[in-house]
């Protein structure tokens, strides 16, 4: 009989002990997602949401941004509460463990809502702005903004050695959705987050042939500039046309940066799409243009067109020649190997239009003038975006 009631009580310890295991298992994974999930939000708050938000974020943004973190734990817990009653129903799961589980999201909803509630963390739109510091990991892990990690960033990075706020004036040869533009228009008017006090000498000239695109700049450029420069003192121009013949800005003695983002207008129809011809015409006439310090800042796509990529390579380089010792340009553009998709007469075409537009520069320039050229570009991604920068040094 002894040994039988220490059977029974082993038999219920062991019953006990494996409850709380599966209870303690159970509460372990639901709280594991839900930190699976808050390290979700973090990643989204650190790596999309400083795209389209400004470097300082005003107190409404930084409360929207809190509103959305625990909207995103709430909804989560209602996912989690409709998979655990869904469970129930279908006879899965020990019910003791399921209320234990349903009070402890029922624990973590009441928390989350206290915290909403609160007064402490609430902003009072009284208040003035005070920037979130930047964590050194999170500037690091900003994929979009490191110079280290994505070609564009880098290409912003290089044009603030060579802009001079004030003086310098930029042109964006295809605007685009205005992204290039905000980023000039930052270097060149903005201290900060407010505009340069006193007048200034510094244009930017934005071109696009599409129309859509053109408005895109406009509605982005109005809301980062005074108006003034928008409009009373023609600091801004914005020209719905082709970049070929490139458009000059009015004051053109201090043509700093020319950009050039290949291809075709992100988000919207692929019938639009920069051609070699026209794009060979601007980089002419935008080497002509620049000053000695100036910076033609081009962008190419492989995969979009092979072609182009191609030609603009072909004009860069032969560029760079100008004053080698060592290579005669006009050898090389006559001899480099060209890309097998591309067909034979459309590279005898545009290997010729390449040599005019160079012998129209070489005809052009000054005997010392001198550029380097540098490409950019990542290994390990076929066809990534390829970044090319000429700089004309004398």
């Amino acid at each position: 009989q002894k040994t039988n009631e220490k059977r029974e009580i082993t038999t219920s310890r062991k019953s006990t002990n494996n409850n709380l295991e599966k209870n303690m298992a159970t509460k372990t994974a639901i709280l594991l997602r839900l930190y699976i999930f808050s390290m979700m939000s973090h990643m989204l708050r650190s790596f999309v949401l400083p795209k389209v938000t400004s470097s300082k974020i005003s107190c409404r943004s930084r409360t929207l941004l809190k509103a959305t973190d625990r909207e995103l734990l709430s909804n989560i817990l209602a996912r989690a509460e409709r998979t655990l009653s869904t469970r129930v129903a279908g006879g899965g799961g020990d019910p003791e463990v399921a209320t234990e589980i349903r009070d402890t999201l029922s624990e973590l909803r009441r928390e989350i809502n206290k915290e909403t509630s609160s007064p402490s963390t609430r902003i009072a739109p009284s208040l003035p702005s005070q920037p979130r510091p930047k964590d050194p990991e999170d500037v690091f892990l900003n994929y979009g903004q490191n110079p280290t990690i994505t070609t564009t960033a880098l290409a912003h990075h290089l044009w603030r050695h060579v802009l001079r706020p004030g003086i310098d004036s930029a042109i964006d040869a295809t605007a685009g959705n205005g992204g290039d533009s905000v980023v000039l228009a930052r270097m060149l008017f903005l201290d900060g987050e407010t505009a340069v006090d006193g007048p200034t000498q510094s244009q930017i000239v934005s071109v696009d042939i599409q129309e859509e695109a053109c408005e895109n700049t406009r509605r982005k450029l109005q809301s980062l500039l005074p108006d003034e420069l928008m409009e009373q003192n023609n600091n801004v121009r914005i020209v719905h046309g082709s970049h070929a013949p490139l458009p000059l800005p009015e004051r053109s003695d201090s043509i700093a940066i020319v950009v050039y983002n290949l291809g075709y207008l992100p988000n919207s129809s692929k019938e639009f799409l920069t051609q070699t011809q026209s794009t060979l015409t601007s980089l002419t006439g935008a080497i002509r243009a620049l000053r000695v310090g100036g910076m033609l800042s081009v962008m190419t796509y492989p995969r979009s067109n092979k072609q182009e990529d191609w030609a603009v390579h072909v004009f860069l380089e032969g560029l760079a020649l100008f004053t080698s010792a060592i290579d005669d340009w006009r050898e090389y553009v006559d001899t480099v190997d060209i890309p097998t998709s591309v067909k034979e007469q459309e590279l005898v075409d545009t290997r010729q239009t390449v040599r005019d537009a160079l012998d129209l520069v070489w005809n052009d320039r000054s005997p010392k003038e001198t550029w380097r050229v540098h490409e950019y570009r990542k290994l390990g991604w076929k066809d990534a975006p390829i970044l090319l920068a000429a700089v004309r040094i004398k």
